[in-house]
């Protein structure tokens, strides 16, 4: 997962697909099929189908 450390030591996740934070309501955290990597979606690339790619593995998923 793409995850930023802000200056007050507290960590931001962002979506793999379109790098929205990931602080609404409905994302979801989970592992890549393939590589066991953490991946973080948000609302609206999983409602659409959006497809993602891992970045340790290159995995491409819907």
């Amino acid at each position: 997962m793409a995850k930023k450390t802000t200056d007050k030591g507290t960590t931001s996740e962002k979506c793999i697909s379109c790098g929205v934070m990931l602080i609404e309501r409905g994302f979801n955290r989970f592992l890549c099929p393939e590589c066991g990597e953490g991946v973080g979606r948000c609302t609206r690339c999983r409602q659409q189908s959006n497809p993602y790619t891992c970045a340790k593995c290159g995995f491409i998923g819907p």
